[in-house]
């Protein structure tokens, strides 16, 4: 057995001070790689954490966000509005344009009002207008009813001249005529009948009657005995004197007396 000098105690290292591994092997050690290493790994791992904490605090900022936004929607929809004041040279002119719709509405009320006064006013003038024109006219055909008669009794005593005399038929005729243009500007027509037509009680008047086997002629005029007279507004001033037929049913034939029989 060989005995080796011992070493120094200043050169004599461990195994891990002195680059070798546990199985013996020598690795020549880098202090400055093997600082530089660490510092990288710890700043992968800071990047890692870091980029980590932002993932994190990016997704926690969104949810808040979305909470905020759903909370302001329930606010708002829950909250009334409460909208800006408004200016007061706009709240004025609301004002004015009230008070001026408030106006022209009494206006146009006040307008309708006086419309319908004026309305009857016009009616109530008309109605008037028209009274005074009706007692007008009665005063004037009371004035006149005198001429009128006379006018009347003139036109019968010529219209029975007329039927009985021959010669002065023409001259009768004419005068006739005449009276009848008088009458007819006095407001005052001559109504005639003829014979064969239904008796009517408006305008004729029965001043007889004749008796006839015929149903068919029963209650119409037989005879014309006078002209009536009518006004123009239809008033009947004097009827036609007529005379009207009456039916009488013919009497039985009368009855042979039985003769007997001589055996």
């Amino acid at each position: 057995m060989i005995d080796t000098p011992d070493a120094p105690p200043g050169d004599v290292e461990t195994g891990a001070d002195s680059g070798h591994d546990e199985n013996g092997s020598a690795e020549p050690q880098n202090p400055v790689a093997a600082t530089s290493s660490g510092e990288d790994e710890e700043a992968e791992a800071a990047e890692d954490s870091s980029a980590s904490e932002e993932v994190v605090a990016q997704h926690l900022d969104g949810e808040a966000v979305g909470l905020a936004a759903a909370e302001g929607q329930d606010a708002a929809l829950q909250a009334p509005s409460t909208a800006p004041p408004e200016d007061p040279a706009v709240l004025e002119l609301r004002t004015q344009v009230a008070e001026l719709t408030q106006s022209l509405a009494a206006t146009q009320r006040r307008a309708d009002e006086l419309a319908t006064v004026a309305r009857k006013q016009t009616e109530m003038a008309d109605e008037l207008h028209a009274d005074n024109r009706r007692l007008r006219n009665g005063e004037i055909r009371e004035a006149v009813a005198p001429l009128v008669r006379g006018l009347a009794r003139l036109a019968d005593d010529l219209s029975r001249m007329r039927a009985t005399a021959t010669a002065a038929a023409e001259d009768l005729a004419y005068l006739d005529g005449q009276v009848a243009e008088l009458l007819h500007d006095a407001g005052v027509l001559k109504v005639q009948a003829q014979v064969g037509e239904p008796f009517d009680p408006q305008c004729h008047q029965a001043t007889g009657s004749a008796t006839t086997a015929d149903s068919a002629l029963n209650r119409t005029i037989a005879e014309v005995r006078r002209a009536g007279l009518r006004r123009d507004d239809g008033r009947m001033l004097r009827p036609v004197d007529v005379v009207v037929f009456r039916y009488v049913a013919p009497a039985p034939p009368a009855a042979q007396p039985a003769t007997e029989e001589v055996t």
